[in-house]
C-alpha cells in the first residue's frame, strides 16, 4: 500500500534510494564514491518537490544520524571508516535540502505552519480515530459516526499478529542495544537508531495534526529484522522465520482486503473521472469545489486549481441532510469508489450506499450526472 504511483509513493521510492546510497557512501572506504554523492543530492532534490511527507522523514533521519555519531562517535569502532567524512557529508546534504525545502517550496509556510495553529478544524478526536481504526470501536456523538470504515475482524486479526511480530523484533534489537555496549557503536546500528528516532519524531508531529500513525516502527522494524539476520546466531534464525511469516500475512492481508471490497481499484485507470472534473474546470468560473481526497488529486494533477478541496466531516452531514449549511457551492460524488479518503486522514463509506440520501436533500441540485459520477450545486 505504500509504494504506488501518487505523489507519497513516488516518495518512498525516493526515500529507499536515498537510504540504499547512504548505506553505499558508508561502505565505500575512501572519499572517491563521487558518484553516490552526485546521486544522493540529485535524489534528494527530486524528494523536495514530490513529496512533503518523505522528504520530512529523510530530514529527520539525516539529523538524527548526525546527532547519534556526535554522541557516539568511537574512534576504536568508527573511525576505520573515515566516520568524520561521512558525518560532514550527511550535514552538507541535510543543509542543502533544508535551504531547498524552505527557499524553494510553500509547504511548511502554507500547510504545515498553519495546520499546526488550527486544530479546531478536526472534528473527531484522536483517541477516537486509534480506537476506530484499530479496535473497530463505536464513535459516539459524532453527526457521522454511521459513515466511517470499520474493517472486520479478519483483517484486525492478520493486522495485530503482523504487528506483534514486527514490535518483537523492534524489542529484541532494543534488548541488544542496551545490554551489549559494543553494538552501540557499529554502523548499522546508527543506522536503525536513526530510523527509529526519524520515525518517532514524525509520527508524533503528526499526532498534533490530529492523524495518529500507529505503523510508525513499521520501517524501524524491518530492519531490525535485517540488523538481527546480519548479527548471526540464534537471532539469524528468529530474523528467517520474521520474514518468512510476514511474507505469507501480507498477501493474505490484502486479498481480504480486496474482496471485502476495501480498495479502490478500475480497469480502466479512472478515465471516467475525466469528463466531469473538465465540465468543472470550464463550466463553474471558480466556484468553490469539494470532494473525496483521490478525485480532488485527479483535479490538481490535471489543472492545479486552488477551488478544489477535500471533504471534510462537515461537508459529508451536509450531504447527508444533518447539517443546514455548507460554505462550498460544488460536490463532486465519486459513485464508482469502494471507500473514501475525507479531510483529517478519515475514511468513510462509499456514496452509493447514500443515493436515496442524496437525491432527496432538498439543499442540493444535481447539475451533472454520469454512470459513476454526479456533480450537486448547493441551492
Amino acid at each position: 500500500q505504500r509504494i504506488f504511483f501518487w505523489p507519497h509513493g513516488v516518495g518512498n521510492i525516493l526515500y529507499f534510494a536515498l537510504l540504499i546510497l547512504f548505506l553505499l557512501t558508508f561502505y565505500n572506504k575512501d572519499k572517491s564514491g563521487w558518484q553516490y554523492h552526485l546521486m544522493t543530492v540529485l535524489v534528494g532534490i527530486s524528494l523536495v518537490f514530490t513529496s512533503y511527507d518523505v522528504i520530512f522523514t529523510y530530514l529527520l533521519f539525516l539529523s538524527s544520524y548526525i546527532v547519534y555519531t556526535m554522541l557516539f562517535n568511537n574512534p576504536a569502532y568508527l573511525n576505520r571508516y573515515k566516520p568524520d567524512y561521512r558525518q560532514s557529508q550527511s550535514i552538507k546534504l541535510f543543509t542543502l535540502l533544508i535551504i531547498i525545502e524552505m527557499g524553494l517550496t510553500e509547504f511548511v509556510y502554507d500547510n504545515f505552519i498553519y495546520a499546526l495553529k488550527s486544530p479546531e478544524s478536526f472534528t473527531m478526536s484522536v483517541l477516537d480515530k486509534f480506537l476506530l481504526a484499530y479496535f473497530s470501536t463505536n464513535i459516539k456523538d459524532n453527526i457521522i459516526r454511521d459513515m466511517y470504515i470499520q474493517y472486520p475482524g479478519s483483517i484486525n486479526f492478520y493486522g495485530y499478529i503482523k504487528y506483534f511480530i514486527l514490535l518483537a523484533f523492534l524489542v529484541l534489537f532494543f534488548i541488544s542495544f542496551i545490554y551489549n555496549t559494543n553494538v552501540r557503536y557499529k554502523r548499522e546500528t546508527a543506522f536503525v537508531i536513526s530510523i527509529l528516532s526519524s520515525m518517532l519524531i514524525w509520527a508524533a508531529i503528526r499526532l498534533l495534526i490530529g492523524h495518529v500513525e500507529i505503523g510508525f516502527f513499521y520501517y524501524p522494524a524491518i530492519f531490525s529484522i535485517a540488523w538481527l539476520y546480519r548479527n548471526g546466531g540464534s537471532f539469524k534464525r528468529w530474523a528467517t522465520i520474521g520474514v518468512i511469516i510476514l511474507l505469507i500475512l501480507n498477501p493474505i492481508y490484502h486479498i481480504l482486503i480486496y474482496n471485502s471490497n476495501l480498495s479502490n481499484k478500475d480497469i480502466d485507470k479512472f478515465d471516467y473521472i475525466n469528463m466531469p472534473l473538465s465540465w468543472c474546470k470550464e463550466e463553474t468560473n471558480g466556484a468553490q469545489t469539494k470532494s473525496d481526497e483521490l478525485t480532488k488529486n485527479f483535479y490538481l494533477l490535471e489543472y492545479r486549481s486552488n477551488n478544489f478541496q477535500t471533504f471534510d466531516e462537515n461537508d459529508v452531514a451536509f450531504l447527508l441532510n444533518r447539517r443546514e449549511h455548507s460554505p462550498n457551492d460544488l460536490f463532486v460524488i465519486n459513485r464508482d469508489l469502494n471507500i473514501l479518503n475525507i479531510g483529517n486522514w478519515i475514511q468513510i463509506k462509499p456514496w452509493r450506499i447514500s443515493d436515496d440520501i442524496l437525491n432527496g436533500n432538498k439543499k442540493i441540485n444535481k447539475v451533472l450526472s454520469t454512470d459513476k459520477i454526479f456533480i450537486y450545486m448547493k441551492r
